[in-house]
């Protein structure tokens, strides 16, 4: 068994994640304000409201530190307990408006405005590709690997490429992926299409898991969409079907430069429900990947 042991790094990575996702200017306040409520609750003389939200902050906010202290967190499981801070913050501002009105009116617009200023800047990033490697007029700086815009960029020009490539509505044919994520897009930018979309992953399909049950599919055709040459796709679906044949590709583009590639391939009539519910173990589901397991294996009963 492994050991527990104190990982400041992880504990840091936890504070700075919370100071960005609520910008630096509006969690340090927060900080200073639990402290200093919490030093008025030990003497003795703080308000029955303050006592109360207070109470509320301090459980998440101290339960996901002790845990940040020992693994990785997400910064917003613990900025749950800091809601509850807000009305203290919005009583401080006023407090600081009434001794100092020009200076915190200047103060309060340039914290309105940067939120303004950096939502601008994700759009311009999002559409323009401003910032990326690779594009025309561009200035450089972060490649197709790192540019989390791209998680929002071109899904609507997938879906038109399916509807011209004739794909959609198809009888008994439905669309999947290997990542819920990308099925999650796939679907929206399908809209208003009759054809299904599923998540074929072996233990991660998320909500996908509950909307059909794996032996539906059988005897059905399936469109795979892999996404930027997904690893080991499409061989590692081969064994569900009778046959995988490559139907086509094409790259997603945004300022002259490539911003993902899709590959498309139809998978023939599938033999066996594919365990996206969770049915099987992740060994019983790469043994059978593998070809280490039969194919009645699989079967459910």
């Amino acid at each position: 068994m492994g050991t527990t042991r104190f990982r400041p790094e992880t504990f840091a990575a936890s504070l700075a994640g919370q100071a960005g996702y609520l910008f630096p200017w509006i969690w340090l306040p927060l900080v200073a304000l639990l402290l200093r409520g919490a030093r008025r609750i030990a003497r003795g003389d703080a308000a029955a409201s303050e006592r109360f939200l207070i109470a509320q902050a301090v459980g998440p906010i101290a339960v996901f530190g002790a845990v940040a202290c020992v693994r990785p967190i997400l910064p917003h499981w613990p900025l749950v307990g800091f809601l509850s801070l807000f009305p203290m913050l919005g009583q401080w501002w006023e407090e600081r408006r009434a001794e100092q009105p020009a200076r915190t009116g200047r103060q309060l617009a340039l914290i309105a405005f940067a939120p303004l200023a950096l939502v601008a800047l994700i759009l311009a990033q999002t559409y323009g590709g401003i910032f990326q490697k690779g594009g025309r007029g561009t200035l450089g700086v972060l490649n197709a690997a790192n540019d989390p815009s791209l998680d929002f960029y071109g899904w609507d020009e997938v879906g038109r490429e399916l509807k011209r490539r004739g794909l959609l509505d198809q009888p008994n044919t439905f669309l999947f992926t290997g990542a819920w994520y990308h099925s999650g897009h796939v679907a929206y930018a399908t809209r208003g299409s009759a054809t299904p979309v599923l998540c074929y992953h072996g233990w991660d399909a998320r909500s996908f898991r509950f909307w059909s049950e794996p032996d539906d599919w059988i005897g059905h055709d399936g469109i795979l969409i892999s996404v930027n040459e997904g690893v080991n796709e499409p061989m590692c679906f081969e064994r569900w079907f009778a046959r995988v044949e490559p139907i086509g590709a094409f790259e997603v583009r945004r300022a002259g430069g490539t911003a993902r590639k899709i590959r498309l391939y139809r998978c023939v009539r599938q033999l066996v429900g594919f365990p996206f519910d969770g049915s099987k173990t992740v060994e019983e589901y790469m043994r059978f990947a593998k070809g280490q397991a039969p194919l009645s294996a699989m079967r459910r009963h």
